[in-house]
C-alpha cells in the first residue's frame, strides 16, 4: 500500500493549532514565538512532512530557485564554474535549476522557457553560438527576473554580465610564442561569432600587430566542433591544412583548450614533436590538460570567481531591482606548461609527413 503523503492539515491537528500559524511556522515568520516555532517544526520532521514549494512560491512570488542556461557540460569549462556559483547561491537560500543549450539559439530559447514555467526568480545564462538579439533576456529583466550573462556576452544587452579579458589573455598567449621566437603563429578557434571567439581573435591579432608581425588569413583554422554536444575535436584536418603551406606554422594558438587537445592528438598521430617541432597554447585551463602527456600551456580563467561574481551579480539584483548594470571583467593569467618552446631550425620534415600518410 502507498503511504499517504503528511499534509499541512495533519501537522495542525497533531500540534493543536491553525493551518496558518503551521505554515508561519514552517516557513520562519517572526511573528511566531520560538519556542512554537521549534515545536511546529519537530513534529513536522518526525511526521515526515514537506512544505509544498510551489504553494509556497504562489504566496511570496519568489520559487526559491535561479535558472542557468549553459552551451553543454561534457568537456567546456562551464561545469568548473558551477560549483562555486551553486555553493554561493545555497548560502543566501537559493537552488540552482541547471538546462543545456547544446550551443543552439533554439535549444535555449526552449530551455529558457521552460525555466520560466517554472517560476525562477533570475537567469544565468551564457548565449549560445549564433544568439545575437539581447531582447529575450531584456523582456525577462524588466518583467523583474533578473538576468546575468556569465562567459559570454552581448553588448547590447541591458543586463549584467561577467566575463574574462579574453583580449587580454590572448594578447598574453600570442605574446608568449613570439617572445620564444615563433612568427608563424596559427589559429585553431570555434566557426562562432560569439563575444569569446571574437575577443580572443582581436588579442592575437593585436600581439602580432605589435610585434610587427603581419596578420595571414591562410593561418586560420576553424574546424567543426560543438561545444554542447562533442567532446574533444579530432583537429586532424585543420593540422593538415596547416602543415600543408609553402610556410607552415611552428606554432598554434588554440582559443579553447578542448581545441588544444584534438591538436595535440594530430600532432601525436603526424608523428610531429611537441614542442620540438610545433608548440601549441590553449585557453581555459581545463583541471584536465595539466595531467596530458605533453601538459598544456594555456590561459587561466579564474573559474571560481567566474561563478561566484555571476551568483552574486543575481543576488544582489534581487535585492535591489534598480541597480545599475554592470560587465565585470576578470583578469586572465598564462600558465607555461611544456607545450611551448622556440621554435626548431627550419626544415620539411612536416610537408614530408604529410605525404607520408598519403
Amino acid at each position: 500500500m502507498t503511504k499517504r503523503k503528511v499534509s499541512i492539515r495533519d501537522v495542525a491537528k497533531k500540534v493543536g493549532y491553525s493551518t496558518t500559524v503551521v505554515s508561519h511556522a514552517m516557513n520562519g515568520y517572526a511573528r511566531i514565538n520560538p519556542q512554537t516555532r521549534r515545536q511546529i517544526q519537530a513534529v513536522a520532521r518526525q511526521m515526515g512532512y514537506r512544505p509544498n514549494v510551489f504553494a509556497r512560491s504562489l504566496a511570496t512570488r519568489r520559487s526559491g530557485l535561479i535558472g542557468m542556461v549553459v552551451p553543454g557540460i561534457i568537456t567546456s569549462f562551464y561545469p568548473e564554474t558551477i560549483l562555486p556559483l551553486k555553493t554561493c547561491l545555497e548560502g543566501a537560500g537559493y537552488g540552482l535549476l541547471l538546462m543545456t543549450s547544446d550551443d543552439a539559439k533554439q535549444a535555449e530559447r526552449r530551455a529558457i522557457e521552460f525555466l520560466r514555467r517554472r517560476q525562477i526568480d533570475g537567469l544565468i545564462v551564457a548565449p549560445a553560438r549564433d544568439v545575437k538579439d539581447a531582447s529575450l533576456y531584456d523582456e525577462m529583466a524588466a518583467e523583474g527576473t533578473p538576468v546575468v550573462m556569465l562567459d559570454r556576452w552581448i553588448a547590447s544587452a541591458r543586463c549584467h554580465s561577467v566575463a574574462t579579458d579574453n583580449s587580454a589573455g590572448a594578447e598574453q598567449a600570442t605574446r608568449h610564442l613570439i617572445e620564444l621566437g615563433h612568427r608563424r603563429i596559427g589559429l585553431v578557434k570555434l566557426r562562432s561569432t560569439c563575444s569569446t571567439t571574437q575577443e580572443r581573435t582581436a588579442g592575437y591579432r593585436k600581439a602580432l600587430s605589435a610585434a610587427g608581425v603581419a596578420f595571414d588569413a591562410g593561418l586560420v583554422q576553424s574546424p567543426p566542433y560543438n561545444i554542447g554536444r562533442d567532446c574533444y575535436v579530432d583537429g586532424e584536418e585543420a593540422l593538415r591544412s596547416l602543415l600543408g603551406l609553402d610556410r607552415p606554422p611552428t606554432a598554434l594558438f588554440v582559443l579553447h583548450d578542448v581545441l588544444a587537445v584534438g591538436m595535440l592528438g594530430a600532432a601525436a598521430r603526424f608523428g610531429l614533436g611537441v614542442p620540438a617541432e610545433l608548440s601549441i597554447v590553449g585557453y581555459d585551463d581545463l583541471e584536465v590538460v595539466k595531467h596530458l602527456p605533453v601538459p598544456l600551456t594555456t590561459v587561466a580563467q579564474d573559474k571560481e570567481s567566474l561563478g561566484r561574481t555571476a551568483a552574486e551579480l543575481i543576488l544582489r539584483s534581487l535585492a535591489d531591482a534598480k541597480a545599475a548594470k554592470q560587465d565585470v571583467r576578470l583578469p586572465p593569467a598564462l600558465v607555461v606548461r611544456e607545450s611551448t618552446a622556440q621554435p626548431a631550425a627550419r626544415s620539411n620534415r612536416p610537408c614530408k609527413l604529410l605525404n607520408d600518410r598519403g
